[in-house]
């Protein structure tokens, strides 16, 4: 019995101290009005002088004026004489005094509004006095915490040496919560943070006291207690609405997701389970739609997120015998959709911008309920319903975007992020339920659909979605190709079978002309776009030149792997092979230079593709004529089994040179000008280029048409050199001339007579050595014979081109 007096003892002191608090809180409110009484009765006379002019008696005087039939108004000027007696103005005054201490508040409160801070900032600007904020904040929050814990050691000491019975120490938890509320709520008007610290605290009381009164001592039934508990958080919602205090609400969150852990008999019964948490999840979103309180949302979004998410990798996995996957999709459908609107009411009703932190949370929302759902349907019907999933969810999040895009109310960024995440599901869905190939001309198709979709509704996320698939695609052609055109064996039957692929009709060379096709057709649709509209950081004109850039890429890269694929696979010798690739990029690249030119020159290609000419050119002089000749030199051998349209494949490159000389000429004088320094020393280099290529033909030509098995093969090229290349120099250098005389062009000019004097040289120095006698006159009389005419020409036109070059 002495430790239960002691316990009243305890008691009567905590109440005491309360009431002591009371006390002190009611002085200081009285202090505060004299305060205030002081300083108006001060001011009385500056107060008078706003009173003493009232607008209503000039309007008065004027209505007199109009109609004299109103007379008895001038009985309503009572209010001049009783400015005059000081006690009865007061009160006039006082009242006035308020309404202009209340005018302003709102006027000041709307930018703070609008200003949002950071979280110390806010929190010092609240709080500027520190000593204040712990002595009147903090201390009693911590105050309180200690004086529940106290409460419930002790009741948990006395159920413990049994001092009272069941029922007492029960009725003593909730008497002392509920002396808790009552205080706080005497509390309220003149403390409304502290009296809603205890509400708190009592709150917390009721909620371990049932909760021990149950696992401990079984006086109530398992239901009894689950409905106890149930009220106890409907009142704690229902007191935060009343105080409009977002602390209570926290605190009824928190029992409310307790509540089943508190009642908890093993069963594990998620049916039951997770219907109280749609419940309570209910109740949040109504309070929601009233109350901005995002702390509520997170705090129902977390504590259900690890419920449901414990709760499924626990209960659901495929090993059990018969998981409840249906009922796990059907309450994580719930789930999503409630959170969803929770978190969106309260700013589509008021029309507010939303946070960062609540877009947060709708993406976890989605991210964790899309996990949920790849997970269920991974272990129903062979994981083929995962794709379909993915797309009902994009098309749940395209319908609310387009419903709320038709409001032009709502916030933007809801809009767009919602758009983001259609996007997203659609994209994801490709890798999700196709396979291969398929995942890429699902995205080809995509990229130009986003592209177009941004420039029809003007919506800037789309045409930035469009780059983002456009990447996708092209990571996953180079997977293709490479799961594709690797694959050259399969396991039949226990052997290793050789595969190939159909030339030019395989998934592989489809997909990359798929994807070149999606390139072209994207670089059409931005041409619709503004030039000034911008792609991540990228001009709209920047960034069609990227895609040019690409298109040009893949579609040489997909008919550059797919044709050496195949030659591969017919086991064709390496210098055809070579020859061949050379064939196509001497081609594709002759090609971009006449696309570069029409309809009209474009410089930027220019200057590209006349770097990419010079780069050929300089490959054909340190790589393709040895190839050449080895694959001349392997025709003649006949070891290969290389048939002459094969050897004859090269002269597609020598073509492909002759044009691309050319081109060259061109693009170098459309870049530099007639007269510029690079212009003359372009002249030289495709000169130089020219007689290059010929020497290595006419060798070519010889060897292949003169060899025979009792012919010396180094000797016949010896004859071809000192024979040959002076009469074919010698025509090169007339035709320069001929040319420069022509188009009255000095340096082409120079560039003869340079190749005659360089001919002579070499024809009197080297040639003339070791050759037999029908190639000594063959080349003399040639060559006398083509100087001659250059000659007459040069003599015959000097006064007309001296003339012109003078003019």
């Amino acid at each position: 019995m002495e430790e239960f007096f002691l316990f009243l003892i305890f008691l009567l002191v905590v109440l005491i101290a309360v009431f002591q608090l009371i006390s002190f809180a009611r002085i200081g409110s009285i202090k505060q009005e004299i305060k205030k009484l002081q300083q108006i009765i001060k001011a009385g006379t500056v107060v008078q002088k706003p009173v003493v002019k009232p607008e209503v008696k000039t309007v008065i005087v004027e209505e007199k004026k109009e109609t004299p039939q109103i007379v008895q108004v001038e009985k309503i000027e009572v209010k001049t004489p009783v400015i005059k007696p000081p006690l009865t103005v007061i009160p006039q005054e006082f009242e006035e005094y308020k309404i202009t201490e209340k005018k302003p508040e709102p006027i000041i409160s709307q930018p703070t509004k609008e200003k949002k801070k950071g979280i110390f900032e806010t929190f010092f600007e609240k709080n500027p006095d520190m000593e204040k904020f712990i002595g009147e904040n903090l201390l009693s929050k911590i105050a309180i915490v200690i004086l529940v814990l106290g409460i419930g050691f002790f009741v948990k000491f006395a159920i413990d040496n049994d001092w009272i019975n069941e029922y007492g120490r029960v009725a003593i938890g909730v008497l002392s919560g509920g002396i808790l509320i009552g205080l706080a709520h005497y509390l309220r008007k003149s403390f409304a943070a502290f009296s809603s610290i205890l509400v708190g605290g009592g709150i917390a009381v009721l909620y371990f006291t049932f909760g021990i009164a149950f696992h401990e001592y079984q006086l109530f039934s398992q239901a009894v207690t689950f409905v106890i508990m149930v009220f106890i958080t409907i009142f704690a919602i229902i007191i935060s609405l009343a105080y409009d205090r977002k602390e209570l609400a926290v605190i009824a969150m928190l029992g409310g997701f307790g509540t089943p852990f508190f009642v908890s008999t093993g069963e594990g019964n998620y049916i039951v389970l997770f219907s109280y948490l749609i419940i309570l999840n209910s109740g949040m979103l109504i309070l929601s739609y009233f109350k901005n309180w995002y702390i509520l949302n997170f705090i129902a979004f977390v504590f259900t997120s690890l419920i449901f998410g414990g709760w499924l990798f626990a209960k659901c996995p495929e090993t059990l015998p018969y998981p409840p996957y249906k009922g796990a999709l059907i309450f994580g459908t719930v789930f999503y959709l409630m959170f969803f609107a929770m978190n969106i009411i309260n700013n589509v009703k008021e029309k507010q911008q939303f946070k960062f932190y609540e877009i947060f949370i709708l993406l976890s929302n989605t991210f964790f309920f899309f996990s949920a759902g790849i997970f269920i349907f991974g272990n129903v019907m062979e994981a083929r319903l995962q794709g379909i999933f993915t797309i009902i969810l994009g098309v749940f999040n395209f319908v609310f975007a387009f419903v709320l895009f038709r409001n032009n109310k709502v916030d933007k960024n809801l809009i767009y992020f919602l758009i983001g995440l259609v996007l997203t599901f659609i994209s994801l869905s490709a890798p999700i339920q196709l396979h291969g190939n398929y995942i890429t001309l699902f995205w080809a198709a995509e990229a130009v659909l986003l592209l177009w979709l941004g420039y029809k509704s003007e919506i800037k996320i789309i045409s930035l979605a469009s780059v983002v698939v456009v990447s996708l695609m092209i990571v996953s052609l180079v997977m293709d190709w490479g799961n594709t055109y690797s694959h050259t064996y399969d396991y039949i039957n226990g052997e290793y079978v050789r595969v190939s692929l159909t030339a030019f009709l395989n998934k592989a060379f489809i997909t990359g002309i798929a994807v070149s096709a999606s390139l072209l057709i994207s670089n059409f649709l931005l041409g619709l776009y503004k030039e000034d509209e911008v792609f991540w950081g990228f001009k709209a004109s920047v960034y069609k030149h990227i895609l040019n850039g690409l298109f040009i890429l893949f579609f040489f890269l997909t008919l550059l792997i797919e044709i050496q694929y195949q030659l591969s696979q017919y086991e064709v010798a390496r210098s055809v092979t070579n020859t061949i690739i050379g064939a196509l990029i001497f081609l594709y690249t002759v090609s971009l230079s006449l696309w570069s030119s029409f309809p009209k020159p474009r410089k930027i290609y220019f200057e590209i593709f006349t770097g990419l000419i010079f780069m050929l050119l300089f490959a054909y002089l340190t790589y393709y004529q040895h190839q050449f000749s080895n694959l001349r030199n392997a025709y003649m051998s006949g070891k290969y089994g290389i048939s002459y349209a094969q050897y004859a494949s090269h002269y597609i490159v020598v073509v492909a040179i002759g044009l691309l000389l050319f081109r060259f000429i061109k693009k170098v004088l459309h870049i530099f000008g007639v007269k510029s320094f690079w212009n003359r020393i372009n002249y030289w280099i495709v000169t130089f280029v020219g007689i290059v290529v010929i020497n290595a033909e006419i060798d070519n030509a010889v060897v292949v048409s003169m060899l025979r098995e009792s012919s010396n093969y180094y000797n016949l090229l010896m004859q071809s050199h000192k024979i040959a290349y002076p009469i074919a120099w010698g025509l090169i250098s007339f035709g320069l001339m001929f040319f420069g005389m022509k188009f009255k062009n000095r340096d082409l000019r120079i560039i003869s007579l340079s190749v005659i004097l360089i001919t002579i040289i070499k024809l009197f120095a080297y040639d003339i050595q070791d050759v037999n006698q029908g190639g000594k006159i063959a080349a003399f009389i040639s060559l006398g014979i083509l100087l001659l005419i250059v000659s007459f020409m040069y003599q015959k036109l000097k006064k007309l081109l001296l003339e012109d070059e003078v003019k």
